[in-house]
């Protein structure tokens, strides 16, 4: 079975976006904050990581660069949700190798279509 993990400080964004990937058959973790993502998607062990850049306890650059470093997490694609309108932020997810890229709001079933293809590394989709 395919696992979605989510790190999103907006507690409804993130119920909204596990609901989703629920009916369309992942499993799916949540982390609030940058401070828990890193050790609960080591344990959860994610196929795909859905990781919001501006929360509490840190950065979202700093989780992914974490999560990358971490052989439970190392070669999972990210998909980048984000606020920020600032166009140094989707320059920097292209350099990290982000799978996809949203600024939000952002188009549902754009973002699961991305998470599909990510979830079965299909093609890059940044």
């Amino acid at each position: 079975m395919k696992k979605v993990f989510v790190v999103e400080d907006d507690r409804k964004i993130a119920i909204a976006l596990t609901t989703r990937l629920m009916a369309k058959g992942y499993t799916c973790q949540c982390a609030y904050d940058a401070v828990t993502a890193v050790g609960a998607a080591a344990r959860f062990e994610p196929n795909v990581i859905i990781l919001d850049l501006m929360m509490p306890g840190g950065g979202g650059f700093k989780v992914l660069e974490r999560l990358r470093n971490l052989p439970q997490t190392a070669g999972v694609p990210f998909i980048i949700i984000t606020a920020a309108k600032d166009p140094k932020f989707r320059k920097q997810a292209q350099e990290e190798g982000v799978f996809a890229f949203f600024e939000k709001p952002y188009d549902a079933q754009e973002l699961m279509t991305a998470v599909d293809s990510a979830a079965g590394v299909v093609e890059q989709v940044v």
